[in-house]
């Protein structure tokens, strides 16, 4: 159910079977167009499903009268569209195998007359978890710098082209729908996402080409260090690592625990390693915004040997958190 690899081989399997023990029942020509139905409908659906809000609330009491709320929720709608009514892969996605995620755009400055504004951005995105209800947070980044324009008459297009420049807006809703689809990628299959970090690697040096807003290396927290991160060799370690942790972690920590433990292990020694080459790097900080919640919740139930090796590594990368770590050892 959740291999995102996968798709096709049940695509060509499983359903072409349940087709064929309905054949004998069907006219040539109805059975022709139930062919064509499914195979359509395969082919395009979507693989993202997302929830935007806009929070205009700091513009709210100068600016946004009743036209101007009318400007935000076709914002709103425009960014949901690109998002969710966009093929992003080649892959065939079922409704329940929908990449699921939030976009808070939370504006600061607005002018809604140029269409010119300026925000930032909490991006989340959720994996489910095999045998369980559970639903894990994959990515969680805020993004400060995330500015643009828009006019209610100029509708964002959804044939998006990473190779080309459209606008600031549809480059940052492109980079990061291919980061969290590399990330989502990854998670599944070792080295997964390579594609998609090669397509959001193209739209970050597109969009620094065009000179738009927001997308230098001056700053370690600036977006361009995402994909800088996931292409780097270095990083190579961590991403093998998130691999295991969600498949031979995460996937059977309900029927294995001890084995759960054991991969959230390895992929904090691989983020040790990594980050005494390169301290600091987004990544690592990315995955404990999403994860540190989940990492408590792993070792509280293990070993006091588990529970001290955990909170040493947990303390040491993500120093921040080091007193809510601490509790492992209480």
């Amino acid at each position: 159910m959740f291999c995102r690899n996968c798709q096709k081989f049940r695509i060509l399997g499983t359903e072409i079977v349940i087709l064929q023990e309905k054949i004998s029942r069907m006219y040539p020509l109805k059975i022709l167009l139930f062919l064509l139905f499914a195979c359509l409908q395969s082919l395009f659906a979507q693989e993202l499903q997302f929830e935007v809000i806009i929070n205009d609330r700091q513009v709210a009491t100068s600016q946004v009268g009743v036209n101007n709320k009318e400007v935000v929720q076709t914002l709103q709608k425009n960014i949901t569209d690109f998002f969710n009514n966009r093929k992003w892969t080649n892959d065939s996605y079922e409704a329940n195998e929908k990449i699921k995620g939030r976009l808070q755009i939370n504006l600061v400055q607005a002018d809604f007359a140029s269409g010119i504004f300026k925000a930032n951005a909490q991006i989340q995105a959720l994996r489910p978890v095999y045998n369980s209800a559970y639903e894990t947070i994959l990515f969680s980044y805020v993004d400060r710098n995330f500015n643009f324009n828009f006019l209610a008459s100029q509708p964002l297009d959804l044939n998006f082209n990473e190779n080309v420049y459209f606008s600031n807006l549809s480059s940052l809703l492109g980079y990061y729908a291919y980061i969290i689809l590399a990330m989502d990628y990854d998670s599944f299959s070792k080295n997964g996402g390579k594609d998609y970090v090669e397509k959001a690697f193209i739209v970050a040096n597109t969009a620094q080409g065009a000179g738009a807003e927001g997308w230098g290396q001056g700053d370690i927290r600036d977006r361009f260090w995402l994909v800088e991160n996931l292409q780097s060799q270095q990083m190579q370690t961590i991403r093998e690592a998130l691999y295991k942790y969600h498949r031979k972690g995460l996937d059977i920590y309900q029927e294995k625990r001890g084995e759960a433990r054991k991969a959230t292990t390895e992929l904090l020694q691989e983020m040790n390693k990594v980050a005494q080459v390169r301290p600091n790097a987004l990544l690592i900080n990315v995955i404990f915004d999403a994860k540190f919640q989940e990492f408590y919740n792993i070792f509280k139930d293990g070993s006091r040997e588990e529970k001290q090796e955990a909170y040493t590594l947990l303390s040491r990368l993500d120093p921040s958190r080091a007193n809510f770590y601490a509790r492992l050892l209480q």
